[in-house]
């Protein structure tokens, strides 16, 4: 009865749970089941299933479920507790039963399938603390082994993840070893979940231990880490855990995606600054935080590289920053409290089992510097400055943070005292200030120049600085500051000029530059980044030089510690050699550290000389200048050092003039370089450096000595290239094509100057019979390569290549003919190619074009080529008068008759054609100009006249411009200039022993033949005969007649044309032409005058030079860039063009033009021209250059320059160059201010 009544009560009590469970189960759910079902909408019998499933899903993972689940499971916990208890007082054997039931559900069976969600609910009761040790530990051990993934997914996991986390600040090593292993094991999962889960569960794990733990048992300055306390050990291991997790972020990054790690990076900041912004961590401020403990474990933060090593990192990170701004601010408090508090006698030692409290600050300062340097790498991250810091009353900005550092590491190296020694944090400040300087110099200011170079400044007075005294760290920095052109612009001191220029042009309204504007409206794709406009650019004159400049002050140092020989540091005086160089390389360096005056180049070329003869005898035991155990070593590595300065002092104009005047040395560097195993040709700026060569008399002298030796290896670089037998076996063409535009790229180099094509020709007799042997499989030298000998391929079309190249000079056009003959040699190989009517047959699949009645040329590579240089160099004329047939053989050029009809003797075919359109080109009426110097003749002829004809010529612009027109012009000018004498004087008769050279003759034809094509000259024998009486006036104006052809005077032939070939109204142009100021730059033989010679080259026309190519790298750096890594000067190509009176660049007409404008304008527009000549071909240059074709583009197709010249002469608007005046004695220097307009 008993047992039944206890067994019905029993009953009872299970039907009442049961209500009280269904009625909790109704009131909580049913809300949830009720929201579903509206929100489902109609329910057919094809969605029934779909709309349950989704209802199962919503009530499982709703918190009414989740915290019904969580009593239960804690009731059932407190029932086992109390049952527990009760058994303590039981015999052994009993209890040992009993537990044996409780852990029966805790074995290998819970991950058993059937009841797995159950299994995880126990699993996670288990682990918790309230379990007793062993059970924890055996639950953890089969977590390990179970499937993380489906465990992260589960309604237990919250339990769970409650539970690992309060186990990572148990005291019980197992405990807490287990758990970190399954942290880990959760963050090496591949799924995401797994690894967000598994993270930021650590990182709250860390935070447990600050806000649950005794403030006497973490760690702390004075203490630093004990590894032997169990608290400071459990923090290290997780923040180790931490650190390596970090580590291997980014390699999920693209595979997970952006929205899965946003959190985890989010939760690692806030661990770094959770001290700067959680106000439950009420800790002393000398406790050891998580960042203090990174700080140590990383101290370079190399998981930050890690992290911003790609845009997916940058974003995230900065990101986070951005909603965490206090950690940067702690970063700069903890770098500027390192500073003020920095000892340099402080102690601290890291033992096998603790770090000290002073290694943790060091620590903690490197990382706030790796850190923060990485951070301002970007942009986004410099957007943070100015950081509020606690410790100053200001916002801390970038600028302050560099004095600052500086400042400390000027201080603590001990400069001034008797031993120099290196500050602690030392490499890690530097490395901030280096990253800083590469990524922008913005935060440069003058008071960050004035403290870097601090250490070197020395006043002339003084006992000048030893390189013993220089600190690395100030090296350092100036080589980092000299590697970008805005760190040069501040050490040369005109960086806060530019900046007041950017600051006036910002405020004019019209600041845009016309061009500029054209160049957009063009649509092209490829923007410029211009920091100033040519309107804010202003040269400094050489005599206004600061000389306390930093750059002027690194000048002088490095000059003195050369003339002392100081070897006491040879490291530094090689890094201050390197940092000239920098300084010199560019043209700002040398327009304001006054190359001629330079007492640096003195110094580095009197001990280039005696380090070279040491060089040349290094076994012959000769004495070094620089004394030690490794003399030789040390002397070498100098001497590599000054070449390098010197060639890259030779890279600018100005510079090349400079180490001109110094006796032998660019001769002896030249000659070293050159014979060197190696010769660089494959470098862009090498090639840059030797074409500027070819400007001097000593590097022409120099390219003619070595002319067997300069195209040797690149020759047989090509032939290799020809005959590799993998290129042959697989047909592929691109190493062939590579190495053959390598080679012209070389030839290129030299083709703006005449003499440079003269030095590579220059060899022996003997010399050149020694090298042309049957058996030799490739040509060695320039002359073997034109002489035409070799008629297979592919030497033969090289060698057609080569020429194409050569004749895109006049001048050289004139040396071929006369020293090859290659329009006859041409004519012939054209003739040799021809087939005729009963040979048709076998030559049908060929492309052949009629040439007369009943012969045919057959078109290939070759024929065309030949046809293309047959008429390049017999025709002369503008992109309009004359037509260059195209050289490849496709079949759209082949169909217009006009191009592609070959020929076989002069003069060809297509000159017809062009001087019948020349007979219908007719002057109409009379232009404003023309009319303007009718009325005015005999007034006033001054300033105001002057701009009144700028004016006039301006508004005839559109129409040609007549000889009479310009003669005319000629002549009034001169009055503006009657206190200047002219520099011709006619001979009364005919020179002795002067004859003109062959090649004189032959431009002599080129130039009669071109003016009767123009109908400006009548065909007579009389045309002949003046015009060399003119070249005789030319011979006259030098010291003396050179040994060989200096090239043609292409101005006395424009003369000569434009005054119909009449001698006395020809010399009288002359004569007017000399007095200009324009007239060194429009006629070139007349800087060679008596009384006014030159070595080479005027100082002036060096200056012009340099100053060019200085607006071009400001103005256009694009199309700058372009024309240095294709090993080009702009200069040289100008005065090329100039020299030749732009004939084959631009039409007759607009060469009229030119002389106008010239003859109206002072120097200096000539500056502005070229610039703007420039800016206007740019786009096609840059598409050329991307192509691979710069030269071919820029040297064989000029007409694309053929329609600027009337748009730059009615402009209309004022030059905004303001070039320094020369310093030399001729009335014709540059002038400082532009007079193109009113």
């Amino acid at each position: 009865m008993q047992h039944g009544a206890g067994v019905k009560r029993e009953g009872s009590l299970y039907i009442n749970l049961l209500h009280v469970v269904q009625k909790s189960i109704k009131e909580k759910l049913d809300g949830i089941v009720s929201t579903e079902l509206d929100n489902a909408g109609e329910i057919s019998p094809q969605t029934w299933k779909i709309v349950a499933h989704n209802i199962v899903k919503t009530v499982k993972d709703s918190p009414p479920m989740i915290s019904l689940l969580q009593n239960m499971q804690t009731a059932v916990y407190l029932s086992v507790e109390n049952f527990t208890s009760n058994i303590e007082s039981e015999p052994t054997s009993d209890r040992q039963k009993a537990q044996s039931v409780l852990h029966e559900p805790v074995n290998n069976d819970v991950c058993d399938g059937r009841s797995q969600v159950l299994q995880y609910g126990q699993l996670g009761i288990d682990m918790s603390q309230h379990s007793p040790l062993e059970v924890r530990k055996q639950a953890l051990d089969i977590f390990l082994q179970s499937e993380l993934s489906e465990v992260t997914q589960s309604v237990y996991w919250p339990q769970i993840r409650h539970s690992l986390r309060t186990n990572l600040c148990d005291k019980n090593n197992d405990i807490f070893f287990l758990s970190l292993k399954v942290h880990a094991k959760l963050m090496q999962s591949t799924s995401h979940v797994c690894i967000r889960e598994g993270f930021i569960n650590l990182v709250e794990g860390l935070h447990l231990h600050y806000s649950n733990m005794c403030h006497n048992s973490l760690p702390n300055f004075e203490s630093g880490l004990d590894n032997s306390n169990l608290i400071h050990r459990h923090l290290c291991q997780i923040s180790c855990l931490v650190l390596e997790a970090v580590k291997e972020m980014p390699k999920n990054w693209l595979r997970c995606g952006e929205r899965r790690f946003e959190d985890i990076v989010g939760a690692f900041v806030n661990l770094l600054a959770m001290h700067t912004y959680d106000s439950r961590f009420n800790l002393r401020r000398d406790i050891l935080h998580p960042f203090h403990i990174v700080s140590v474990l990383d101290p370079k933060a190399k998981w930050c590289t890690q992290w911003l090593h790609g845009a997916f990192g940058q974003h995230l990170f900065f990101n986070a920053l951005s909603q965490q701004s206090t950690l940067i601010s702690f970063l700069v408090g903890e770098i500027l409290l390192y500073f003020e508090a920095y000892q340099s006698n402080h102690t601290g030692y890291i033992f096998e089992d603790s770090v000290s409290g002073h290694i943790v600050k060091y620590a903690t300062f490197a990382h706030s510097v790796s850190v923060l340097s990485k951070v301002v790498s970007f942009e986004k991250g410099r957007q943070f400055f100015p950081a509020a810091v606690k410790t100053t009353s200001e916002p801390v900005s970038l600028e302050v943070i560099l004095v600052r550092m500086i400042t400390y590491l000027n201080l603590h190296s001990n400069y001034k005292g008797a031993v120099l020694t290196q500050p602690s944090g030392s490499a890690v400040v530097v490395e901030f200030i280096k990253k800083l300087l590469q990524n922008g110099c913005d935060e440069i200011s003058e008071n960050f120049i004035k403290t870097i170079i601090e250490p070197i400044q020395t006043e002339p007075t003084m006992q000048p600085v030893k390189c013993s005294d220089i600190p690395c760290h100030t090296i350092e920095i100036l080589l980092q500051l000299a590697s970008s052109s805005n760190g040069i612009s501040c050490l040369l001191g005109s960086r806060q000029k530019r900046k007041i220029s950017i600051a006036k042009l910002s405020r004019t309204q019209n600041s845009t530059n016309i061009s500029a504007l054209g160049q957009r409206k063009d649509g092209m794709s490829i923007s410029l980044e211009r920091h100033f406009s040519a309107q804010s650019v202003r040269i400094p004159s050489i005599s206004k030089i600061d000389m306390s400049s930093p750059a002027k002050v690194i000048e002088r140092t490095t000059a003195r510690l050369l003339r002392s020989e100081d070897t006491s540091n040879v490291d530094v005086l090689l890094l201050l050699v390197e940092i000239c160089g920098k300084l010199f390389r560019i043209h700002e360096g040398l327009c304001m550290l006054d190359a001629m005056n330079s007492e640096l180049i003195l110094a580095v070329t009197n001990l280039y000389k005696e380090l070279l003869e040491n060089e040349l005898s290094r076994c012959s035991g000769c004495r070094y200048p620089f004394k030690s155990k490794d003399y030789g070593v040390t002397s070498h590595a100098m001497y590599k050092s000054l070449t390098r300065f010197l060639m890259e002092l030779a890279s600018t104009p100005f510079g090349l003039f400079a180490l001109a005047q110094e006796d032998s040395v660019l001769k002896d560097l030249l000659t070293t370089l050159l014979q060197s195993p190696h010769v660089p040709w494959e470098d862009p700026y090498f090639r840059h450096t030797v074409s500027l060569v070819t400007a001097v008399s000593q590097g022409v002298s120099v390219l003619a000595e070595e002319s067997c030796r300069i195209l040797s290896r690149p020759l047989c670089s090509l032939w290799n290239e020809y005959e590799d037998p993998v290129a042959l076996i697989t047909g592929s063409e691109r190493k062939k094509i590579e190495a053959t535009q390598h080679f012209l790229n070389i030839i290129y180099a030299f083709v703006p100057n005449l003499q440079g094509i003269v030095a590579l020709l220059s060899e022996s007799e003997s010399n050149s019979e020694s090298t042309l042997v049957d058996a030799d499989p490739a040509p060695r030298t320039l002359s073997e390569l034109l002489a035409f000998e070799r008629n297979v391929e592919p030497w033969h079309y090289i060698s057609l290549l080569t020429l194409r190249a050569l004749t895109t000079n006049m001048d050289n056009i004139q040396l071929m003919y006369y020293l090859f003959l290659q329009q006859v040699k041409l004519l012939k190989l054209q003739s040799e190619n021809v087939t005729h009517d009963s040979q048709l047959a076998e030559v049908k699949e060929s492309r052949i074009k009629s040439n007369s009645a009943n012969r045919f040329i057959i078109i290939d590579q070759s024929s065309l080529l030949r046809h293309q240089i047959l008429i390049a160099t017999y025709i002369v004329g503008g992109p309009t008068e004359r037509t260059l047939p195209s050289a490849v053989t496709d079949a759209g050029c082949l169909g217009d008759d006009r191009e592609s009809h070959l020929f076989c003797s002069l003069p060809p075919p297509q000159l017809a054609s062009v001087l019948k359109k020349t007979r219908n080109t007719q002057l109409k009426g009379q232009s404003d100009l023309q009319r303007f110097l009718q009325d005015t003749r005999h007034g006033l002829h001054d300033a105001n006249w002057l701009s009144h004809a700028r004016r006039a010529y301006k508004a005839s612009c559109p129409d040609d411009i007549k000889a009479c027109v310009i003669i005319d012009l000629l002549e009034q000018v001169t009055k503006l200039n009657s206190n200047s004498e002219s520099y011709l004087r006619a001979p009364s008769q005919e020179p002795e022993n002067d004859a003109l050279f062959p090649e004189e003759c032959l431009g002599v034809q080129v130039a009669i033949r071109y003016g009767v094509e123009l109908h400006l000259l009548q065909e007579n024998s009389k045309n002949e005969e003046n015009l060399t009486q003119l070249l005789y006036l030319s011979h006259s104006l030098k010291y003396r007649k050179g040994e060989t052809f200096q090239g043609f005077d292409w101005f006395i032939a424009t003369v000569f044309v434009l005054c119909g070939g009449n001698l006395e109204r020809s010399r009288r142009c002359m004569g007017n032409v000399s007095s200009l100021p324009v007239a060194p730059f429009l006629w070139p033989a007349l800087p060679t005058a008596k009384g006014h010679a030159q070595s080479t080259f005027s100082h002036r026309s060096f200056m012009f030079g340099h100053i060019l190519e200085l607006l071009v790298k400001i103005e256009l750096p694009l199309a700058f860039s372009a024309l240095q890594l294709a090993g080009g000067s702009w200069w040289l190509i100008c005065r090329q063009w100039m020299a030749q009176c732009f004939w084959n660049i631009l039409d007759w007409s607009q060469i009229c033009h030119w002389l106008v404008v010239s003859i109206l304008n002072q120097p200096d527009f000539l500056l502005y021209f070229c610039v703007s000549l420039l800016r206007h071909i740019q786009p096609k240059l840059l598409k050329a250059a991307s192509e691979g074709h710069l030269w071919e583009q820029l040297m064989k197709h000029p007409k694309m320059v053929s329609r600027y010249l009337i748009l730059v002469s009615h402009c209309g608007a004022r030059p905004m160059y303001y070039v320094p005046s020369a310093t030399c004695q001729s009335r014709t220097k540059l002038q400082n201010a532009a007079l193109l307009y009113s």
